[in-house]
């Protein structure tokens, strides 16, 4: 994480509800089947990030999007999710509840990919 201040930081959940629905145009049950949440998720999800963009846009607060450290990938369901540096272990999968799942450490490649296509469009 960066030592700034007045920051605000949006989650990659965030930042992909953000780039289905404000970017894309698609609706929030539609970004949910996309992103494997129910639409209510995805609904807590956009408020949580426009009120942190607001806040910045408001307040001149830098953006920051989470670093993530690991993505896990459930092996029951077949979920994919994202943990932050700011969230401590998962012991579960978010989805299913099920503990067998696997982590992979290289999802900082799959952050540029999501940014990648964000700057694309």
């Amino acid at each position: 994480m960066s030592d700034i201040k007045d920051e605000v930081i949006i989650t990659l959940e965030e930042l992909e509800a953000i780039r289905l629905t404000d970017l894309e145009g698609k609706t929030q049950q539609e970004a949910g089947e996309k992103m494997n949440i129910s639409q209510s998720s995805v609904s807590r999800h956009l408020d949580s990030a426009h009120h942190k963009i607001a806040k910045a846009l408001v307040l001149g607060f830098a953006i920051q999007i989470a670093n993530t450290s690991d993505f896990f990938h459930c092996d029951q369901c077949g979920h994919t999710w994202y943990v932050s540096e700011t969230i401590s272990i998962t012991k579960e999968c978010e989805k299913c509840g099920s503990h067998d799942f696997h982590v992979h450490s290289s999802s900082k490649g799959q952050m540029s990919e999501i940014k990648t296509q964000i700057l694309e469009k």
